[in-house]
């Protein structure tokens, strides 16, 4: 059983190109699966006793099985998500010597992550007090800094380490 399991784990992880931290989450859906599946008599049925008995011990205080497969995508469904939202495709860093084909492909970038008027500043900062947007502006400008910073050469980090929004860092690499 243990064998069968490292294999569904492995094939699950290998699939879905998931990270190896999530190892244990796979196991429990392995395990889940392996438990809630129609079990048929074999040769050996002493491991399909022992199987059953694992299976019936896997529940909760008021005797339900715990859904294993849901946690796992959800873990699954947040990893996919931040690997979407942090992604940088592969462009040549900002070196001082390209900055308008770094420009060019920057703006390229944020434009298909709907953060580009976050960064050219055309969409200002909301009020605290309307925190819906005021959450949602930040989380988008928190995006778009990380993707200005990960697309510098270190050097040019120092110039901007003092902006507070991603608009800011725009309008000093522009002067550069």
């Amino acid at each position: 059983m243990n064998s069968t399991l490292i294999d569904k784990v492995r094939t699950k992880l290998a699939e879905t190109n998931l990270p190896i931290y999530l190892w244990g989450e796979a196991i429990y859906c392995s395990a889940y699966e392996l438990n809630s599946s129609p079990k048929v008599q074999s040769v050996n049925s002493q491991a399909v006793s022992q199987r059953s008995a694992v299976g019936s011990q896997a529940r909760d205080a008021e005797g339900r099985r715990p859904d294993f497969l849901r946690r796992f995508r959800k873990k699954l469904k947040f990893v996919c998500l931040l690997k979407m939202t942090t992604e940088l495709p592969q462009i040549q860093k900002f070196n001082g010597d390209n900055f308008h084909l770094w420009k060019f492909q920057m703006k390229i970038i944020l434009e298909a992550k709907d953060l580009l008027s976050i960064t050219d500043g055309s969409e200002v900062k909301p009020e605290i007090e309307d925190i819906a947007k005021f959450s949602n502006w930040k989380k988008k400008d928190a995006k778009s800094k990380m993707l200005i910073t990960a697309a510098l050469e270190f050097k040019y980090l120092q110039q901007i380490v003092n902006c507070q929004t991603s608009a800011e860092m725009w309008k000093k690499l522009s002067t550069i």
